[in-house]
């Protein structure tokens, strides 16, 4: 992966932390008390996740940066942190406004936060992953479940950015993957996918009101994760090829 890639996507964040916030925040609307039943505790579970401060992972993105003289992952990683976080002030400020508790700990959040802070950058990259295409779907179930205007676009804008997301993380990480010697790279990605596999089970039993009322249920989820899952990260080498010089979306 060239120097010209972190670059570009340094770029983009920089770029899209300056875009304006054009939600209509001023909807006239209120949820129904099924609305609130279905979503309350599971928006609650996601806005916890989206607020990490992200201390370990801009720890190793540093010492990453540094070992590899790549500075842009440093500060790529900061601008990614801080996008979450606002990710995690839009869904708490709707929360607010709708009379929405939110929540200090959640132990599916303690879990990842856990499993992604032993093992360095790659372990930590692929553990944040893991949630966020799981977490993309669970944003489009979210966005069907719901009657809000408002929460609707928060939805659709968190689902713009995770999309880019995804695409920097699984092209940095199928990078770091083919420098790995082949039973390595079996090893690793065996794991992801276990991981992964356990992580789709877990959300859909947590959160299966918002889905099912979103549309989905446990195969039509599954289907839709482990498809963006493939979409993202091809079974052979030969198909890793395009991904390793993948563009950012400006």
């Amino acid at each position: 992966m060239n120097a010209q890639f972190f670059r570009d996507w340094l770029e983009y964040f920089q770029w899209n932390a300056e875009e304006p916030d054009t939600l209509p925040w001023q909807a006239r609307e209120a949820l129904s008390d099924a609305e609130i039943a279905a979503v309350g505790k599971s928006l609650a579970t996601f806005q916890l996740g989206e607020k990490s401060e992200g201390t370990a992972l801009r720890c190793f993105a540093s010492r990453f940066a540094e070992r590899n003289g790549i500075g842009e992952v440093a500060e790529i990683t900061v601008l990614f942190v801080k996008e979450e976080q606002h990710h995690a002030h839009l869904l708490a400020r709707f929360m607010e406004k709708h009379g929405l508790p939110v929540k200090t700990v959640d132990w599916t959040d303690s879990v990842f936060r856990i499993i992604r802070k032993p093992f360095g950058f790659e372990a930590a990259v692929t553990v944040l992953i893991t949630a966020e295409i799981i977490g993309a779907v669970y944003y489009r179930a979210l966005r069907e479940a719901t009657e809000s205007r408002l929460l609707k676009a928060i939805c659709t804008k968190i689902l713009e950015d995770e999309k880019s997301h995804l695409e920097y993380e699984s092209a940095l990480l199928i990078s770091m993957q083919a420098a790995r010697g082949g039973w390595s790279r079996a090893a690793w990605r065996l794991g992801h996918r276990l991981l992964f596999a356990a992580t789709v089970i877990v959300v859909f039993k947590e959160h299966v009101q918002v889905l099912r009322r979103g549309g989905y249920s446990f195969v039509h989820f599954f289907d839709a994760c482990w498809g963006e899952f493939h979409r993202l990260f091809p079974s052979t080498i030969a198909e890793l090829a395009p991904a390793l010089g993948q563009a950012c979306p400006r």
